[in-house]
Parts: structure tokens; C-alpha cells; sequence
């Protein structure tokens, strides 16, 4: 409701000031983007519409309040095809398209050289549409997750943009869990590419590296074994844990924070880190044993699985992103990497 008043007043406040923004809107519309995607080879139908329905063309509005007042500085981006406001941005900025980051993303995926055998294509949007999370999976090329037989990853290349400027547009590499099905980020991939949320925008940026995705991807399986191989006790495993909290760790060291019954049920009032906890202690290390895959895999369960608040359920795929990024983060703190180093 409160987007129509906000389109109504918009509207009203652009026939009446001249200049204020270009006539037409940005972005491509379903119908452009169905026409490109359906050119490209390998795509079915299904992935086709998939893609071309994360394209809509999208208005620039007045940012203004219930009285009236208007904005000089910053604008609603607003998405006319679904009534729905995607996000606050400055009256300088430029959207960058979907269209502008699939297409050549997609393209240069589909004549890569990668073996695209059995290739899916999943779509995720977020917030009404103002972020893009496009997943290309390659089963065709897998690695050996740790120790465990039969814990094989495959190959996922995430293609990410906003229309809000919220995500950089990005290409990462993922391994998709054939035993667990976690997700996982490899190490190094999220600065694969980015395009700036700028008229300077630079799409071959974000495509011209697939080959060092392949070879990330590769290298993974070698740093999986020495998690595997890196034993972590359950009082490390506890540090660990509040360093991915915050805790600085020199905190984590002190007494007063380690591992106890106390301490355990004041974990519990913080629901993610509660399920971060009781998935190391009593799934993953009877599965794995006591070593830093298992916290790791403990770290992938929650951004891949844990559910959200209600109110974010709509967000989930830049919920889910952003856990990953925080698990990422985490892998490469000097701490872990310290306990890692000892079994290298």
C-alpha cells in the first residue's frame, strides 16, 4: 500500500519537475532477456525463463514522506511490474542491469571450456528483486571433501547483482555437498570479479577468470584434507566459536569464557550460535571426528541450512550469502589458519 502512495506522489512530483530523471526506465525487460538467454546453447526452456524472470525494468521514484516532503538527494527504486519498492539509493546513482551481468556471464560459463555435462541453472531472488543470485552447477567436476568416503563436492560458479547497489555483481566458486548438502565458498573466489555500482561499470571483469575459479576450485580438496587432519579439542572448538562471534582473542582465552555448563546455556540465548554448537558437538564430530572440518562443517550447516526470522524469510538468499562470507572470513583468520598450519 504504502509503495502505490509513494508511486502516486513520485509520478506527480516528475510530471511537474522538469529533469528530473530519464524518460525511460532502466533495466531490460522480460521479453529482451528471454530473447538473449534462449540464444545461448545448452539451456533449456525452464533455465531460460528462470534467467530472463530475474530481468525487469525498474523506475526511479521520489523518496518522500507521508506529508509530502521530498528528497533533493536520494530516490526509491521502484519495480512497476510488482509494486514493489527495492531500495533507497542517491539521485546519482546508476543500476547495473541484470542483463548487463548475466548475459556475459552466462556466455562466458557456457564457452569456458569447463565440462558442462548435466549442467543446472537455479535462480534465487532476494527482497522483491533487488538481489540476483544465479547458481550454475557443474557436476561433471568434483573434489574429494576430507577424509570421509563417498564426501564428494561438485562445482557451482554463484553469479550475484543488485539493483540497489546492496551486492556488488560478483562470480564466485562454490562446492555444493553431495553427503551433506552444505554449501561451501572456496577460499579466494569471492574476489573472483566485481563490477562497481557506478557508469563506470566493468563487466569483463567479472568474467575473464574462470580458469583461476577451476583452479581454486581444485585446490580446495587439499585444504579439506588438512582440516581433516588438524585435530581440534573440544575446548579449541570452543574458542573457535567465540572468535566467529566477535570475541577478540585474547577473550577467548581467558576463563572466564571457556568451555563450561554455564557458559553452554548462555550460548543458547543466541539461537545461530546455539546451532553452530550443537551441530559440531553432536553431528559432525561423531560423523568426522574431533578435528577443524568438523567445525568448519558445523560453520558451512548453519549458512547453508539454518532457518531465518520470519520477517527475513523473503531475504533469505542474501541471508544465506552473507553467513557464507562470515564462515569465509573466518577460514582466513591467522587463529585457524595458525591450527591448520601445525598439520600442513
Amino acid at each position: 500500500m504504502y509503495g502505490k502512495i509513494v508511486r502516486e506522489i513520485g509520478i506527480k512530483f516528475c510530471i511537474t519537475t522538469p529533469n528530473f530523471r530519464d524518460k525511460k526506465m532502466f533495466g531490460k525487460t522480460f521479453e529482451m532477456a528471454q530473447e538473449l538467454f534462449s540464444s545461448m546453447p545448452l539451456l533449456n526452456d525452464e533455465q531460460v525463463d528462470a534467467l530472463a524472470n530475474s530481468c525487469f525494468e525498474v523506475d526511479r521514484v521520489p523518496l518522500v514522506t507521508p506529508n509530502g516532503t521530498v528528497s533533493k538527494d536520494h530516490s526509491f527504486l521502484y519495480r512497476p511490474d510488482s509494486d514493489a519498492i527495492l531500495g533507497t539509493v542517491g539521485n546519482r546513482y546508476e543500476v547495473v542491469d541484470n542483463v548487463d551481468v548475466l548475459v556475459p556471464a552466462m556466455n562466458s560459463i557456457l564457452n569456458s571450456g569447463l565440462d558442462l555435462t548435466d549442467l543446472k541453472v537455479n535462480v534465487s531472488l532476494g527482497n522483491g528483486g533487488a538481489s540476483t543470485f544465479v547458481t550454475v552447477d557443474l557436476p561433471a567436476h568434483t573434489v574429494q571433501m576430507g577424509r570421509k568416503i563417498g564426501d564428494i563436492g561438485r562445482m557451482a560458479l554463484k553469479i550475484i547483482n543488485s539493483y540497489d547497489g546492496s551486492l556488488r555483481a560478483t562470480l564466485v566458486t562454490f562446492v555444493s555437498r553431495y553427503w551433506c548438502t552444505n554449501g561451501c565458498m572456496v577460499n579466494g573466489s569471492a574476489e573472483s570479479g566485481f563490477i562497481k555500482h557506478t557508469s563506470q561499470a566493468n563487466v569483463p571483469n567479472l568474467v575473464n577468470n574462470l580458469k583461476t575459479s577451476l583452479e581454486l576450485f581444485k585446490n580446495s580438496e587439499g585444504v579439506y584434507e588438512v582440516m581433516s587432519d588438524a585435530p581440534l579439542p573440544m575446548e579449541k572448538a570452543w574458542q573457535f566459536m567465540n572468535l566467529f562471534l566477535g570475541r577478540s582473542w585474547r577473550d577467548c582465552l581467558k576463563d572466564e569464557f571457556a568451555l563450561s555448563y554455564i557458559n553452554e546455556e548462555k550460548l543458547r540465548e543466541n539461537s545461530s550460535a546455539s546451532y553452530i554448537w550443537e551441530q559440531h558437538r553432536t553431528k559432525y564430530v561423531p560423523e568426522l571426528g574431533n578435528n577443524c572440518f568438523a567445525f568448519y562443517n558445523a560453520l558451512t550447516d548453519w549458512a547453508t541450512h539454518k532457518d531465518t526470522r520470519s520477517s527475513a524469510e523473503g531475504n533469505r538468499p542474501v541471508v544465506e550469502w552473507r553467513r557464507h562470507q562470515d564462515v569465509d572470513r573466518f577460514t582466513r583468520n591467522r587463529h585457524f589458519l595458525d591450527e591448520l598450519s601445525k598439520v600442513a
